[in-house]
């Protein structure tokens, strides 16, 4: 799994999604290990962020809040063990598989890297 991480971060291209974004256009994520996040601001050529409405969130709290009230969707899609998988609600917890380790806010684009941003005005992801 480790080289599909690194191989994420040195593509030409690199396709995603965000788990938020505020209407002054900040991005918001949350990863378990930061690869994403890390791999959305430097290495690739050229990054796609991808993402439904369904994501926009009023300011950063909302956008850290709709984060954290989705996240254990993922966790039971990825048959994890942890709190929020079993009980659907952030439990801010200590949890080796925890996806909640590492928070990204892109405040604006970064200067040496490529991103387009395609809201899509549909319901995609959580």
């Amino acid at each position: 799994m480790d080289n599909a991480r690194i191989n994420a971060s040195r593509a030409d291209v690199y396709l995603t999604s965000t788990n938020a974004f505020t209407v002054k256009g900040q991005l918001v994520n949350i990863d378990g290990v930061g690869n994403r996040v890390t791999s959305m601001i430097f290495g690739p050529k050229k990054v796609y962020i991808i993402c439904g409405i369904n994501k926009l969130a009023e300011n950063l709290e909302k956008a850290i809040e709709r984060i954290k009230e989705n996240t254990y969707k993922n966790a039971r899609r990825l048959n994890l063990k942890t709190p929020c998988a079993i009980t659907g609600k952030c439990n801010d917890c200590d949890s080796p598989q925890r996806m909640c380790s590492v928070t990204a806010i892109l405040e604006k684009k970064p200067s040496k890297i490529d991103i387009e941003i395609i809201i899509i005005n549909k319901s995609l992801g959580y």
